[in-house]
């Protein structure tokens, strides 16, 4: 068994904490520069605001869900 101070535990805990931050804004400025995502990411929203949504069902299906 490895032991390790509390302290570094921590500090080394915290740390992914700091870098799922990071990595999720990193995430977010990728998509938003991405025209093409956000293009498409409007087409459905406008869609799914027009009640044109798809069977949930078919989708569990189709996905082996």
């Amino acid at each position: 068994m490895i032991q390790i101070p509390k302290k570094n535990l921590e500090e080394i805990l915290e740390a992914g904490r700091r870098f799922a931050i990071a990595e999720d804004a990193l995430e977010d400025a990728m998509l938003a520069s991405n025209t093409a995502f956000i293009k498409h990411m409007r087409r459905l929203r406008a869609t799914h605001l027009r009640g044109k949504t798809g069977s949930w069902r078919a989708l569990k299906i189709k996905h082996g869900v």
